[in-house]
């Protein structure tokens, strides 16, 4: 993904962005270094994410923009919850509580909200997106699920 958006940047012409891997727990960064920061489909993956939201927070210039694309509820989002679902039944296990686990720990109404306030961020704004993806066959549903699919040059 970083290649992608360093790509990106370079192609449109900007010269103000650096792409860098880092443990979001652990920014070991000046503080009111960014404008904004993006987290797309990773804050709720964190061991930590109240530490990283604190992190990102303090490297963030005053008035800098936080967006962060997480998961909703398990109902409210199947191509993840069903298989989920199905590993648990066939294998009977006990499923761990959604606000506490993986991709749903973040999408219960007011979890979010108040993870962003408790890191110090203010204006918060949190919106449901429906998405839908549609595929022209089962197998390319299943080769998007399996990971990221090869850019096109």
């Amino acid at each position: 993904m970083l290649d992608v958006a360093a790509e990106l940047a370079r192609q449109a012409g900007l010269t103000n962005v650096d792409t860098r891997v880092v443990d979001a727990q652990r920014l070991d960064l000046s503080p009111d270094l960014f404008d904004a920061a993006v987290s797309r489909n990773c804050l709720m993956l964190l061991p930590d994410y109240h530490q990283a939201l604190t992190s990102i927070r303090h490297v963030l210039k005053p008035g800098g923009r936080f967006a962060a694309i997480v998961f909703s509820e398990p109902g409210r989002c199947p191509f993840l919850s069903l298989p989920h679902t199905i590993v648990y039944r066939i294998g009977r296990l006990t499923s761990p509580a959604p606000e506490r686990f993986g991709e749903f720990r973040l999408g219960a109404p007011g979890v979010l909200e108040d993870a962003y306030g408790t890191a110090g961020f203010r204006e918060i704004s949190v919106r449901a997106v429906p998405t839908r993806h549609r595929f022209p066959s089962l197998g390319q549903a299943m080769q998007y699920a399996r990971g990221p699919l090869p850019c096109a040059s």
